[in-house]
């Protein structure tokens, strides 16, 4: 939505954008979408991970890390998920109802 765009513009260092009538509301950043994604590029490819999640911890803007399988199956949050079979782990069965 604009309010988390404009906190994430800002949280990056680049109010600019956010204020910028190409950007400033959904539909617009919907309409120059490639050119907003190289601007916002430039800002959080600067950042290595750790920081990028400082900035926006808390900030009420939603992120999550892209992660392995490996990676993700190892996060200890995980464990209710995997089985561990000898030297292999395995993810359980899940089955939805509904």
């Amino acid at each position: 939505n604009d309010k988390q765009f404009s906190i994430l513009c800002h949280q990056l260092g680049a109010d600019s954008l956010g204020e910028d009538k190409l950007f400033s509301a959904n539909i617009s950043r919907v309409k120059h979408r490639k050119l907003l994604f190289r601007k916002l590029s430039l800002k959080i490819c600067a950042l290595d991970s750790r920081s990028f999640a400082r900035k926006l911890d808390g900030s009420g803007v939603p992120f999550a890390f892209i992660r392995s399988l490996p990676e993700a199956l190892s996060d200890p949050r995980m464990a209710h998920l995997t089985l561990n079979s000898g030297a292999e782990k395995v993810l359980k069965s899940v089955i939805f109802k509904g």
